[in-house]
């Protein structure tokens, strides 16, 4: 699975209802319409005068729906070509955030934005903290703690790059503050891994 982020709206039928009912009203509209065009018994204009207004709207809608798609599109492909550090083989290769697969080591950097939802291994401070700023997911602006998991803590570089590690956590949900897992390395004793843990994207 790749890191990359699609948010522009290039299908008519996604897995959002709300989106899809919008959808079946504006085509119920231009229904609705097209039949006064067509049958004009049941109109008491004439074709062309209801065609104009729908034809503008129609077309209109189609353009604001273009640009707006477009302008999507190339945010996305911003945010995808960012760079990231990731540890291939014993040492750090420079690649972009759509590289990015389930399982790849990242070094993140101060002031970086993440890549993914990360859990986090290792910290160049002697704590083993990191502070990190979530105001694009709750509006906080204060600094939250978050923490090494303890069974990766003191792993040096070379021995995460060689190591055996699964992961197991809950499912994916809006509950930001929320996250219970374990982490099992080299085959050992799972260890927790909590809220405290995570940097989510």
């Amino acid at each position: 699975m790749l890191a990359a982020v699609i948010e522009d709206r290039r299908l008519v039928w996604s897995n959002d209802p709300d989106k899809n009912l919008a959808r079946c009203s504006e085509i119920k509209a231009d229904y609705v319409s097209a039949d006064k065009i067509l049958i004009p018994q049941i109109s008491s204009l004439s074709p062309i005068t209801t065609a104009l207004p729908l034809v503008f709207v129609l077309g209109v809608t189609a353009i604001k729906d273009g640009n707006d798609d477009y302008k999507r599109h190339k945010s996305d492909s911003t945010v995808n070509n960012r760079k990231i550090e990731i540890l291939r083989t014993g040492h750090w290769e420079t690649s972009t955030w759509q590289e990015v697969t389930v399982g790849d080591i990242v070094r993140i950097v101060k002031d970086k934005f993440v890549p993914a939802d990360v859990i986090i291994l290792a910290t160049s401070e002697t704590d083993n903290d990191c502070y990190i700023e979530t105001a694009d997911l709750d509006g906080e602006t204060n600094l939250k703690k978050r923490y090494a998991c303890e069974a990766t803590r003191e792993l040096t570089e070379a021995q995460l790059s060689s190591m055996k590690c699964e992961v197991t956590c809950n499912a994916p949900n809006s509950k930001l503050d929320e996250f219970d897992g374990t982490i099992t390395v080299n085959g050992e004793k799972a260890a927790a891994v909590g809220n405290k843990n995570v940097i989510l994207r």
